[in-house]
């Protein structure tokens, strides 16, 4: 049984894939993360490019949205389709969040997005230094995600301002 669930979205959100999308302008660096202004849906994300090429993301898919997302991209085929529902835990110090991500395909990158409704979600996350996933009964993962409380601090300054 697992502790918490992170309630799923099951619809794609008009992110980059990399810090070259033509939608996402450079708002600020904080922490070895790079925050962007989606532009077309005036959200804000943070992004980290991990030492093996990996594209780790997470944010608010557009301005006004009461939930979040988490994003992992490969620069290959790593077996995703566009909008495939896979099951998958996030493990923050001992605790289970379960989801779905759902596979989004774009140019070159191949992963999954994440939405999120719990709060409890970010906050546990905020404070780490590593997260590790399971997508699968066989596979596990573990992200460097160090800095990212500062990121998601920065991440929510960048779309209060997108507000006015």
């Amino acid at each position: 049984m697992f502790a918490r669930n992170v309630a799923v979205l099951t619809v794609v959100a008009a992110i980059g894939a990399t810090s070259a999308s033509a939608q996402a302008t450079r708002y600020a660096i904080e922490s070895g993360w790079t925050v962007y202004v989606n532009n077309a849906t005036l959200g804000c994300f943070a992004e980290r490019v991990q030492p093996d090429g990996w594209v780790f993301q997470l944010g608010q898919p557009k301005q006004g949205d009461e939930f979040g997302f988490l994003a992992l991209y490969a620069n290959e085929d790593v077996g995703i389709e566009t909008n495939d529902a896979n099951r998958i835990v996030f493990q923050i110090d001992g605790t289970n969040y379960e989801g779905y991500s759902i596979g989004n395909r774009q140019a070159q990158y191949d992963g999954g997005v994440v939405y999120t409704a719990n709060p409890a979600f970010a906050e546990a996350l905020s404070d780490q230094s590593d997260l590790t996933m399971f997508p699968g009964e066989e596979n596990q993962y573990t992200v460097d995600v160090s800095g990212i409380g500062a990121a998601i601090a920065k991440t929510r300054e960048c779309i209060a301002t997108q507000s006015g």
